[in-house]
């Protein structure tokens, strides 16, 4: 397997407490159902590569059904192939107003595209970075509770440099207890390797 390109299958678990109850046709209050697995890839169209229709088309021919899209026009894409896609956002800082009005622009003409699935932040951060990763993940939240945040945390076997806390910290961590942070829980976690994040296409 290319070491640039490395498959994520990103299996469906609702976290109640952390996104709106969706089902039907996604609106809230609804009782939320399991669709299809989610089958993404990582570091390959659209993420890192070139982006066009003759791409989407191979990709939905490989069984992928997730994409990713740095742009709301890029969504048109994957809609095109009956597919979806994160949408790679970053982690733009929201207290300086100019850069919280241009993701505020962004969300306004992405969050109701039938292809849009969830908005990509970052890749597996350090305990440090979970304070502003928190209020951008609030800040998303109130302006589309109908997609989620994804960040992609580091693997179980990760050192405690790595995730940048203490060694008991780590411990507890590779056991699974959950993130306890005030203003945010995670709306990903990652266990053995794999990636899950909440929801079903």
């Amino acid at each position: 397997m290319s070491k640039k390109i490395r498959v994520i299958v990103l299996c469906a678990s609702l976290m109640v407490s952390a996104l709106p109850v969706l089902g039907g046709e996604g609106k809230p209050g609804t009782e939320w159902k399991i669709g299809e697995p989610i089958v993404t890839y990582w570091a390959g169209p659209g993420c890192r590569t070139m982006l066009d229709d003759r791409t989407v088309a191979q990709l939905k021919a490989g069984g992928w059904n997730l994409g990713w899209a740095k742009t709301p026009e890029q969504l048109d894409l994957y809609e095109r192939q009956g597919m979806r896609a994160m949408l790679e956002i970053g982690t733009p800082d929201i207290s300086d107003p100019a850069q919280a009005k241009a993701l505020e622009d962004l969300i306004g003409r992405a969050r109701t595209h039938p292809a849009l699935y969830a908005y990509y932040l970052t890749d597996e951060p350090g305990s440090g970075a979970f304070p502003k990763l928190g209020k951008l993940v609030a800040w998303l939240r109130q302006r589309d509770p109908a997609h989620l945040a994804y960040i992609n945390l580091f693997p179980t076997y990760a050192t405690p440099e790595q995730l940048q806390v203490t060694d008991d910290a780590s411990e507890r961590a590779r056991v699974g207890t959950r993130w306890t942070s005030p203003v945010s829980r995670p709306t990903t976690r990652r266990r053995c390797g794999t990636a899950s994040i909440s929801g079903s296409l």
